[in-house]
């Protein structure tokens, strides 16, 4: 494929509005790139954040989660009925994304990989960005090199002709248009990706609504299995600024889980994040990660069990 051929296949999916003839363009395009994807095991937490009525929050974990099937509606990234986690990379890229305004009681939850858990997840724009920047969007510096060796390895036009394509997808799926049309266009990509990478548990995306910030879509299946919530905070919205910046007050910290419930307790104003895991490592690597970041605590505690699970280490007793 050339250049000006994609182009031709650029204007096909700028200017179709049905489902099948753009799952029929970004199939050709995909014939020519290959999406970047990686196994990410335990490390990173991806944060979710939803409105509530009160500085209580929400009672249980599966509030905060993908939707029930039946209630599933058209979003960015999934069709009705076929849930999915959307989630990011920092707590305050979710803020934009649901358009929080002063006042706003937001209960926020951070997932992470379970313990020896695999996800593989798949990045878009992460070629471009590269390209321009010499960084991976998620990664950083060094995947930024590494990337930048596999792209100079291709050979020039093979490297201009991925990266270009990548550019091109990258900007369709974080469309700030995309309602307009029912979300058809982002949605016929993925199901395009999904198809010819079907081992993916999910993607990377740039963020719509917050300037370099990443969003994380997961097939709901996979959050069930490979996920569990380490860390869940209920704040108060007191002033949103300019540049995706937010003034804002902690309410309540959950310390645990019992059953499927939060345990809630007010902020004292201690930790502003306490980790909850049944992992001691887990615990200690969450809070290194945190204090990594320029933070200058993170309480720990272990969290309670779900219902009918064994404590660690109970296996065969």
């Amino acid at each position: 494929m050339t250049l000006d051929e994609c182009e031709e296949l650029f204007h096909s999916v700028r200017t179709a509005t049905q489902f099948d003839v753009l799952q029929r363009c970004f199939v050709q395009l995909l014939s020519a790139y290959e999406v970047l994807n990686f196994q990410l095991g335990p490390g990173s937490i991806y944060w979710r954040a939803r409105r509530c009525d009160t500085s209580a929050g929400f009672a249980k974990i599966k509030d905060l989660g993908p939707p029930p099937r039946a209630l599933c509606t058209v979003g960015r990234l999934n069709d009705a009925n076929d849930p999915v986690l959307y989630a990011a990379t920092r707590e305050v890229t979710t803020l934009s994304e649901i358009d929080v305004g002063p006042g706003d009681y937001v209960h926020l939850v951070g997932y992470r990989v379970v313990n020896r858990g695999l996800l593989r997840l798949g990045f878009l724009g992460d070629y471009f960005h590269v390209y321009k920047t010499g960084q991976s969007i998620v990664g950083g510096t060094e995947p930024g090199r590494a990337l930048t060796r596999i792209i100079n390895n291709m050979g020039r036009e093979a490297a201009t002709l991925r990266t270009y394509v990548d550019a091109f997808l990258s900007g369709v799926i974080s469309d700030k248009s995309a309602s307009d049309i029912d979300y058809v266009r982002t949605r016929a990509l993925m199901t395009s990706i999904f198809f010819k990478t079907p081992d993916l548990d999910g993607i990377f995306y740039p963020s719509v609504k917050d300037h370099v910030g990443m969003n994380v879509c997961i097939k709901s299946p996979v959050c069930t299995s490979e996920l569990e919530v380490v860390c869940s905070s209920v704040i108060r919205i007191v002033k949103v600024r300019e540049y995706g910046f937010y003034d804002y007050e902690y309410c309540c910290h959950a310390i645990g889980v019992d059953g499927e419930a939060f345990v809630m307790r007010p902020h004292d104003d201690g930790a502003s994040h306490i980790f909850f895991s049944q992992s001691e490592d887990d615990l200690l690597e969450m809070r290194k990660r945190y204090l990594e970041m320029g933070h200058k605590g993170g309480e720990i505690v272990k969290r309670a069990l779900k219902v009918g699970e064994e404590p660690p280490g109970s296996e065969g007793n």
